[in-house]
C-alpha cells in the first residue's frame, strides 16, 4: 500500500530487487500475505465507505462526485495543455511574420533611398542641359563644320544614350519599389492578423486557465470535505480504526508499495496524496516521496556520499500538491506542467541541486552514471537534446 514502509525500516535484513522494492522470503509470503489480505479487506471497509455511509451528511462529496470532478478536471487540463500549445503556434508565427515585416520595411526604405538619389541625378542632368543649352541636332550640325560637327554630333548621342539608360533605371527602380511597398503593405496585414490571432488564442488560454483554477478549486475543496468525512468515520469506529491500523502494520511488514508509473496508486489522484501515504527523505529534510522511492533514494544518496566525502544529494522538491502545481504553472506556465499532471504529483519525481542542476557537472554526470541502479532516471524530454532540458529533474521508475 502506498506510503508504507518498506521492511527495511523493521530491522530486519532485507534482500532487494533492482528497482528497489524488497524480496520477502517464500515462508514470509506464505504465512503473511493472507493475513495482509484480510486485514486490508478490513482496511478498505472503513476507508472507502458504501454512498449510503453520506446519506445523512448531503453536502459531504461521495466517490462518484469525487470521480465527476476529477474527470472534470481532467477534461479541463488536457483543454489547457492544447490551448497553451496552439498559442505557442500562434506566437511563433506572428513573430516570424513581423520578422518578415521588419525586413520588407528595410528593402522598401533602401528602395526609396535609391529612387530619391536617381530623382536628384536626373534632376542634375536637366539642369546642366538646360544652362548649357545645345540646340536641335539640326542647327548645331548646320552651325559648325568639320570636326567640330562631329564631335557635336557624338557628344549629343552621348547624352541621348546616358539620358536612355538613367530614365530605365528609374523606371525600373520605381517599379520594383511599388512592389516592395506593396509586399510592405501585404505584411503589415499579415502581422496584424497574427497578432489579433494572438491576443484571441491569450484570451482563450486565460479563461482555460481560470476553468482549470475553479476545477482545481472545487475539486480541492470536495477532496477535504471527503477526507474530513472519512476522519470523522474513523474515529467514530475505534474498533474498526485498530483494525486499519493493524491491516496497515501487515502491509508495512511485506514492504509493499503498490502502484507505479503514471497512475492513481492507493487510490489517490495526482497532488491528492496525504502526508500519511507518503515517507521522508533522508538527509532532505521536508522532502517526501513514495515509500519505494524514498527508500531507493536513501540508498543513492548514501552512495553518493560515499564517493564524494560524505556530500549529500541536494533536493529542492519532491512531491509536489495539486494547489502547488496551480501555483507554479500560473507563475512559470512556460516551465511547469499542467496541474493534476506533474510527475511531482505522483510523488516519484525530484528537482535536486547542490551542482546537479548543471547538465555536465560532476555530480550530473556521476548520477547518470549510477542513478540506474537505484531506480532513478533522467528522463529524455529533460535531457540537453530533450524537448524540455530540466537537468535537475529525475524521476524513480519510468513514468513520463
Amino acid at each position: 500500500m502506498p506510503g508504507r514502509r518498506s521492511g527495511l525500516e523493521s530491522g530486519t535484513p532485507t534482500r532487494l530487487r533492482p528497482g528497489g522494492s524488497p524480496l520477502v522470503p517464500r515462508s514470509s509470503r506464505r504465512t503473511r500475505m493472507p493475513i495482509a489480505g484480510l486485514l486490508l479487506s478490513a482496511l478498505l471497509a472503513v476507508l472507502v465507505p458504501s454512498g449510503s455511509a453520506h446519506a445523512d451528511r448531503p453536502d459531504v462529496p461521495n466517490k462518484s462526485d469525487l470521480a465527476a470532478l476529477r474527470a472534470e478536471a481532467d477534461r479541463s487540463a488536457a483543454a489547457l495543455a492544447a490551448g497553451t500549445a496552439a498559442l505557442e503556434k500562434v506566437q511563433a508565427n506572428a513573430s516570424t511574420l513581423a520578422k518578415k515585416a521588419a525586413a520588407a520595411t528595410r528593402r522598401s526604405g533602401t528602395l526609396d533611398a535609391q529612387l530619391s538619389r536617381l530623382h536628384r541625378e536626373m534632376g542634375a542632368f536637366a539642369a546642366a542641359a538646360y544652362r548649357n543649352p545645345v540646340g536641335s541636332k539640326a542647327g548645331l550640325l548646320f552651325g559648325q563644320s568639320g570636326t567640330a560637327a562631329g564631335n557635336t554630333l557624338q557628344g549629343l548621342g552621348y547624352l541621348d544614350v546616358v539620358s536612355a539608360r538613367r530614365a530605365e533605371v528609374l523606371r525600373s527602380t520605381a517599379a520594383t519599389r511599388l512592389r516592395a511597398e506593396q509586399a510592405r503593405r501585404e505584411m503589415r496585414q499579415l502581422s496584424k492578423q497574427a497578432a489579433e490571432a494572438t491576443q484571441e488564442a491569450d484570451r482563450r488560454v486565460a479563461a482555460l486557465r481560470r476553468e482549470a483554477t475553479a476545477v482545481g478549486a472545487r475539486l480541492t475543496v470536495a477532496m477535504a470535505a471527503y477526507e474530513a468525512e472519512q476522519e470523522r468515520l474513523r474515529l467514530a469506529a475505534a474498533a474498526k480504526a485498530r483494525a486499519a491500523r493493524a491491516a496497515r502494520l501487515a502491509v508495512r511488514q511485506t514492504g509493499s508499495c503498490a502502484g507505479g508509473g503514471g497512475r492513481e496508486w492507493g487510490g489517490y489522484p495526482n497532488g491528492f496524496i496525504p502526508a500519511s501515504a507518503l515517507s521522508p527523505l533522508s538527509h532532505a529534510p521536508g522532502q517526501r516521496l513514495r515509500c519505494d522511492a524514498a527508500a531507493a533514494f536513501g540508498r543513492l544518496t548514501a552512495a553518493y556520499a560515499a564517493a564524494h566525502g560524505g556530500s549529500w544529494i541536494c533536493v529542492t522538491d519532491s512531491y509536489r500538491s495539486y494547489a502547488d502545481q496551480q501555483r507554479l504553472y500560473q507563475s512559470k506556465p512556460s516551465l511547469a506542467a499542467v496541474p493534476g499532471t506533474s510527475n511531482h504529483g505522483w510523488a516519484l519525481a525530484l528537482d535536486l541541486c547542490g551542482g546537479a542542476q548543471r547538465a555536465g557537472s560532476d555530480a550530473d554526470a556521476w548520477l547518470h552514471a549510477h542513478a540506474a541502479g537505484f531506480g532513478w532516471h533522467h528522463p529524455g524530454w529533460a535531457e540537453p537534446s530533450g524537448s524540455r532540458p530540466e537537468a535537475w529533474h529525475w524521476e524513480f521508475g519510468y513514468i513520463s
